[in-house]
């Protein structure tokens, strides 16, 4: 990850950083707080110096060098790097037609979303930039939302610009030091919580009713569907909200969200309404926090009430006066706020962003030598509703929606609502809230349906006056240690002083902060990871501790790479087939076989590139093993010593079962271990367009997944190569080697003895052997002369078993598994049945990206029995 000489400093993050972290491991599917800014520069760069710039400003500002880690710490933190570089990339496609370079960066863009951001590891910002031609480029900016708000984008702006232009005009950098997002952790320290707590507190005692727009019922747990819907305000309609704002005296913002109050107030018959807004969050009191580039925004409540009698011109003086007593208490965490109220994370529902990004579409600036146009942005909240607001000359809406949860229809209807309680204000603004017409008297009837179906569905809210906090069960006592190591973790996090094992994380107040350092203390004590989502599935100590005991260990101790030796050790995987081909002369039980088709012209000079620099880029391909003290170890040559061969077949009578011949001749060739090379490949021409690409190689230093591997990075290069073009693989952390080593320390470890003891019982005793009727005896030792029969199950049998599944809360292994120890049983009458199952083995991060031998077979026991 990073050297401990390279961090410069070490703080917890912010409430809000913690919530963001949160959801980016909860939802790791998906793109919740990625920020990616797309826009076309018209004119001169000089690439070389407009990198340069952009590092520069990595160096100024710690945010952007700093690393996110909550695994194996009491408490997430962050990390500050002395030294980062920005990940750039610069590609250019002058060659392609205008159409291809459009179809070329739309594709990285999409690419770029899914690969998302590990916050542990990546840097947290990266830049790509498209030469469409001499003039013109396209720049995509991708950042995370845990490192900066769309006001520090406006600092990063003009600073990049300052930058860029003295760099062109080799002046000296005039900047001004910058401000440590740091300062503002240190700051927040100082705060007195308490009193922001209490302050929550009473802003929201006796609320309780969610208030929102109308769901599509049972949508629990579905995917994101992103959808937009997107309207302006007429010129006139707009100026009158600036000039009811200006008579008020009160801010434009306020303006709005008076308005929302009122629909929502329409939408669920409620005098009375709560919804998120965002605040800036940069505390006047901190010296320099306009220029400190980091996270400060933040989501508070806002309530709306709507008293008999009240004009909207007082409720409108009564939310900036709330505004402004609650300024101070911006910092406080949101989901501290819900978990003092009596709905919990039901709180509230969607969020009002009224947005300050700078408007980089429209921006020339003197000094440079390009102009900023066609500026797109994208972003994604947790929310499955957020309503931005552009305060533009003329007030632009954007509705984010999840299309899966909120109908169009619903969502479509926003627009004409909200234009006629602006049009009544605009009207007479001391009119009440109840007497301003929104809906008609079948819509009141929808609405106020859905609002009482939904408040319904929400869990038991203690009668009024009832303060006593609701636990789900009677007090229980921690039954083991582990419950008890549990139960104290609990207490520390949510500071409570009493906790039984049955009671509710969510009735005792417990938020998705407090979630997030819970589950990372588990990992640091009990070095088992488990997800959030196997945590909100399990919320109390009882069945969270079922959860730890039956995960394995999770070592994701960093791999570290091995000094340079003539020979290394092998893997415990390794060493088992090494034993296995010394037993057995002309061994080729382990070879594994694959072919691959190629139609088409084919750039055979390419192709072979493309090979030779996989077996470059991976050791484990050039790698032999050598006997040194009576004991294996690994030799790594320092090039391929691989001759790809070419076999024309044209001139056969039957091609393909020429190819199938020689292919089959080829699978059954044995490697030798010692001279190596255990890689073999041929290349077979079958037609004038058409060649069979066969690869052999023993298992020893791949597995399936390793093939895998080599064939989407063959392809990679192959595509690469035969434009001209320079290759574009991500860098290797580490080799082969350096897992074994690490894995062989983890192996003589006392962190695996639980491991250890579990196989041990679940293999103790006489181990059963299948007695399966055979047509021949049973030879006394194992030959390896097996075959693959293939069967496949109907549409109709495939639809069942996956129904069955979902039922039952089981997976298709699992169903499939059983099925065939119960026919094993049916077979043998034999109770004791063991099934071998492979595994991946690739048990560290690191290891995903690895061409080598990881898989490992686990011995499935279980007892059979016939009545049940």
């Amino acid at each position: 990850m990073f050297a401990k000489k390279n961090v410069k400093n070490i703080y917890a993050l912010t409430p809000l950083q913690e919530g963001i972290l949160f959801h980016a491991l909860y939802g790791k599917e998906n793109a919740t707080y990625f920020e990616q800014f797309n826009y076309h520069i018209s004119g001169e760069i000089d690439i070389p110096l407009f990198e340069a710039a952009w590092n520069e400003l990595m160096r100024r500002h710690d945010i952007f060098r700093t690393v996110i880690v909550h695994k194996n710490v009491p408490q997430p933190l962050q990390i500050v790097l002395k030294e980062r570089k920005i990940d750039f990339v610069f590609e250019d496609i002058r060659s392609l037609s205008p159409e291809a370079q459009r179809d070329c960066w739309l594709a990285y863009r999409e690419k770029d979303k899914k690969r998302y951001f590990d916050l542990s590891k990546d840097a947290l910002m990266r830049l790509a930039v498209f030469r469409l031609a001499e003039n013109s480029f396209d720049v995509t900016w991708s950042f995370h939302h845990i490192v900066m708000d769309g006001w520090s984008v406006g600092i990063v702006y003009d600073e990049l610009i300052t930058l860029y232009h003295s760099m062109i005009k080799g002046n000296n950098i005039t900047l001004p030091p910058a401000v440590s997002f740091g300062e503002y952790v240190k700051w927040l320290k100082k705060q007195d919580s308490g009193a922001a707590k209490n302050y929550w507190r009473k802003y929201l005692e006796d609320y309780r009713r969610l208030t929102g727009l109308p769901r599509i019922s049972g949508e629990k747990k579905k995917e994101f569907v992103k959808k937009t819907f997107e309207f302006k305000l007429s010129e006139m309609m707009s100026e009158s909200l600036r000039e009811t704002a200006a008579r008020n005296q009160v801010t434009v913002n306020t303006v709005i969200q008076v308005v929302w109050g009122i629909l929502l107030g329409k939408y669920n018959d409620s005098e009375d309404v709560v919804f998120a807004s965002t605040v800036s969050g940069r505390p006047a009191d901190l010296k320099g926090v306009e220029r400190i580039v980091g996270l400060f925004i933040n989501a508070i409540p806002v309530r709306i009430r709507m008293k008999q009698g009240q004009t909207v011109r007082e409720l409108l003086e009564k939310t900036h006066q709330d505004a402004a007593e609650n300024k101070d208490y911006h910092y406080y965490s949101l989901a501290d706020i819900q978990a003092e109220t009596l709905l919990k994370q039901h709180l509230l529902d969607h969020l009002l962003i009224f947005e300050s990004y700078p408007d980089l579409g429209k921006s020339k600036e003197g000094g440079t030598d390009f102009v900023i146009d066609e500026f797109e942005q994208f972003e994604l909240t947790n929310y499955d509703l957020s309503v931005q607001i552009f305060p533009e000359e003329i007030f632009h809406f954007c509705v984010i929606y999840n299309a899966s949860v909120y109908e169009q229809s619903i969502i479509e209807k926003i627009e004409p609502h909200l234009k006629a309680i602006i049009e009544t204000i605009q009207k007479d603004a001391v009119v009440e809230p109840a007497k301003i017409a929104v809906l008609s008297s079948d819509e009141k009837e929808m609405y106020l349906k859905a609002a009482n179906e939904r408040n319904e569905t929400l869990p038991k809210i203690p009668a009024q006056g009832d303060s006593t906090r609701n636990l789900s069960a009677a007090y229980v006592e921690p039954e083991n240690d582990s419950q008890e190591k549990l139960v104290s973790i609990w207490k520390e996090v949510m500071n409570i002083g009493t906790l039984g094992i049955d009671d509710n994380f969510f009735e005792l107040g417990g938020h998705s902060l407090m979630a997030t350092r819970i589950v990372s203390r588990i990992h640091k004590i009990f070095e088992v990871e488990i997800t959030l989502q196997e945590f909100f599935d399990n919320p109390n100590v009882r069945k969270l501790s079922r959860v730890v005991s039956r995960h394995s260990l999770s070592a994701y101790s960093e791999i570290e790479a091995v000094p340079e030796q003539e020979d290394y050790e092998v893997s415990h995987s390794q060493r088992r087939l090494w034993i296995l081909d010394r037993m057995e002369e002309n061994f080729t039980a382990y070879n594994q076989s694959a072919g691959f088709l190629f139609k088409g012209d084919l750039n055979i000079s390419a192709l072979k590139r493309a090979v030779y620099t996989v077996c470059q880029r991976h050791e484990s391909l050039r790698t032999s093993f050598v006997t040194v003290n009576g004991e294996p170890r690994q030799k790594i040559r320092a090039i391929p010593e691989l001759e790809i061969t070419e076999l024309d077949l044209r001139d056969a009578e039957n091609k393909d079962e020429s190819a199938k011949g020689y292919a089959g001749k080829e699978a059954n060739l044995p490697f030798d271990l010692e001279k190596g090379p255990l890689l073999r490949v041929k290349i077979l021409r079958l037609y004038d367009d058409s060649r069979l690409l066969l690869l052999n190689i023993h298992h020893i230093i791949c597995d399936g997944w390793s093939v895998v591997l080599f064939e989407n990075e063959i392809l990679t290069l192959y595509k690469s190569f035969t434009k001209g073009e320079p290759a574009h693989l991500p860098p290797l952390k580490i080799q082969y080697k350096d897992y074994s080593a690490w894995h062989n320390r983890l192996l003589e470890s006392d962190n695996i003895r639980a491991s250890q003891e579990y196989w041990h019982k679940k293999l103790s005793g006489e181990l059963p052997v299948l007695n399966l009727p055979t047509d021949y005896p049973r030879p006394a030792a194992l030959t390896y002369k097996g075959n693959t029969a293939t069967h496949l199950l109907s549409a109709e049998l495939s639809a069942s078993l996956d129904k069955f599944c979902r039922e039952k809360e089981v997976s298709l292994f699992m169903t499939l598994l059983a099925g065939a120890k119960v026919l094993l049983h049916r077979y043998t009458g034999q109770n004791d049945i063991i099934i071998g199952s492979p595994i991946a083995g690739r048990i560290h991060p690191d290891l995903e990206n690895q061409i080598g031998f990881f898989v490992n077979t686990l011995a499935l026991r279980d007892t059979v029995i016939g009545d049940e």
